[in-house]
C-alpha cells in the first residue's frame, strides 16, 4: 500500500476571505487557488483566536508571564459577508470589552457608512454566553472604566490608537496588484 501525499496549510490570523479562493476581492492569492481548485477546501472551519499562541496552554502546560488578557481590532467595517461593524476590544477572564466604533476608516472591504460609537460589556462569569451588555448598568461603571483603560494601554503596548471620531485619519492599505 503507497501513502498518500499530503499538503498541509497551516494560515494564521486572518479571516477566510482574505485567500482570493474564497472571495478576496483584494488579494490575489494564485498558488492557494490552485491548490484549493485540485484538492480538498475547508468551507466549515472556524477558529475565533490564534492556534499556534495557545499550543504549550493545550497541552496543559505551565506558561511563564501569559497575558491575562487579550486585545484585538476588527477592521472590515460593515462588509458585505458580515456586516460586522469596525471594532476593538479586550478579554480578560472575567470581563469582554468591544468598543464599536463604526468607521471603516479606508480599510479594503469596508463600507463608507459611519454609524454612532457604541460599547459593549459583558460578565463572562455571570454570562458566560454573552448575552446582556452590562456596559450601561450603573453596577458596572468600575469595570467598564477599568476595562476602557486596560483597552488604551494595551493599544499603547503595540502602537495602534484609538479610534478618535471622524476626524480619525484615513488608513492607507496596500492593495494586491
Amino acid at each position: 500500500m503507497t501513502r498518500p501525499n499530503i499538503v498541509f496549510i497551516l494560515s494564521d490570523d486572518h479571516a477566510a476571505h482574505s485567500i482570493s479562493a474564497y472571495g478576496s476581492r483584494v488579494n490575489v492569492t494564485p498558488r492557494m487557488d490552485r491548490l484549493a481548485a485540485e484538492g480538498a477546501r475547508m468551507d466549515a472551519l472556524y477558529c475565533t483566536n490564534s492556534i499556534c499562541s495557545f499550543l504549550r496552554r493545550l497541552r496543559g502546560e505551565d506558561v511563564e508571564h501569559w497575558r491575562q488578557a487579550v486585545c484585538y481590532r476588527y477592521w472590515e467595517h460593515d462588509d458585505p459577508e458580515h456586516h460586522a461593524p469596525a471594532h476593538y476590544g479586550v478579554r480578560t477572564p472575567e470581563l469582554k470589552y468591544i468598543r464599536c466604533y463604526n468607521d471603516g476608516l479606508g480599510s479594503p472591504g469596508s463600507s463608507d457608512r459611519t454609524m454612532p460609537v457604541d460599547e459593549e460589556l459583558y460578565d463572562l462569569v455571570a454570562d458566560p454566553r454573552e448575552m446582556t451588555n452590562v456596559a450601561g448598568d450603573p453596577a458596572y461603571a468600575q469595570a467598564l472604566a477599568e476595562m476602557q483603560e486596560l483597552t488604551a494601554q494595551m493599544q499603547a503596548e503595540v502602537g495602534d490608537a484609538p479610534y478618535a471620531g471622524p476626524d480619525t485619519p484615513r488608513l492607507e492599505w496596500p492593495t494586491a496588484r
